[in-house]
């Protein structure tokens, strides 16, 4: 994946000419992957007093399925699964929406799990540039701490947040595909999106699924890793190969298991994979991804 080059904040400040559109899906014959974008590119939030800018910023579109990612160098991370293909509103608490500080298991998400039904913010897809292979819009939402077992986080507030042409690339949802088993709950994929990103100077290859249930599971391995089998030792800052669950917004960051990498081209690579999670009771078994990225 490319980076996208960024400007400095003050910017920020063209971006009033972003006016709301209409709720007309992407044409699927125009979505095609953008491998050198000519537009700059800017994703900024507000929060804790500061100004928090992107270093490089990506999105992907996969079937009825929508994915925006700020980051910083150092693995700060907004991530945003939305349902949909177009432009439009979507409520923070129905999707997938979270800021990850550097180095951390958990994060703050847009869902309150002690009143579920809390309007925490929204994510507004204002614009999709069909000819430079761009999206934009904005965002405000409020996270709370994903850790349940932690009590003394208080919630963040992220206000003022914006992405403008965010160059997208399609992500086929026929031939790619993602199974695993909760237990005796089959997740079965209802959108797929991978992306590649540099943390502490590791390129890291991230598959995501998310089910119908907007239920997440996310497999990330070092990119440079050639076929066989690693072991899942830790966190997101430990090992080569990670795995997690998310459920009803809640995350499950897997503390052993192995993630098998079966073949692996410049472009594709499948596996199969199983985990145990912390704090879910019960394994994860049968993985198993094919996937374009």
């Amino acid at each position: 994946m490319k980076k996208s080059k960024f400007k400095s904040l003050f910017l920020l400040i063209i971006t009033v000419f972003l006016s709301s559109c209409n709720d007309e899906k992407l044409d699927p014959a125009l979505l095609v992957d953008n491998p050198n974008p000519q537009v700059d590119a800017i994703f900024s939030a507000d929060f804790e007093g500061a100004t928090w800018d992107a270093s490089s910023a990506t999105a992907y579109v996969s079937g009825d399925l929508i994915r925006i990612e700020g980051t910083k160098a150092n693995g700060e991370i907004f991530s945003f699964t939305l349902s949909g293909n177009g432009v439009g509103t979507f409520p923070a608490k129905d999707n997938s929406v979270s800021y990850t500080p550097a180095n951390s298991d958990f994060g703050y998400f847009a869902f309150n799990t002690a009143i579920p039904s809390e309007n925490t913010g929204s994510v507004n897809i204002t614009e999709i540039n069909t000819s430079n292979k761009t999206l934009s819009g904005d965002f405000n939402f409020k996270g709370y701490w994903s850790d349940g077992s932690v009590t003394t986080v208080p919630p963040i507030v992220f206000s003022n947040g914006i992405f403008l042409n965010i160059p997208y690339v399609i992500v086929s949802p026929i031939t790619d595909s993602f199974y695993a088993k909760v237990g005796l709950f089959e997740f079965m994929d209802h959108a797929i999106s991978t992306s590649v990103f540099t943390i502490n100077n590791v390129e890291l290859l991230s598959i995501e699924a998310q089910d119908s249930q907007n239920n997440t599971m996310t497999i990330t391995v070092d990119n440079n890793l050639p076929p066989g089998t690693y072991p899942i030792t830790g966190g997101i800052s430990n090992g080569v190969v990670q795995a997690r669950y998310v459920q009803d917004n809640v995350i499950y960051q897997a503390e052993s298991g192995s993630v098998t990498i079966a073949t692996k081209t410049g472009t594709r690579i499948s596996g199969t994979f199983n985990f145990i999670a912390s704090g879910l009771a019960v394994p994860i078994t049968d993985g198993q991804f094919d996937v374009a990225y």
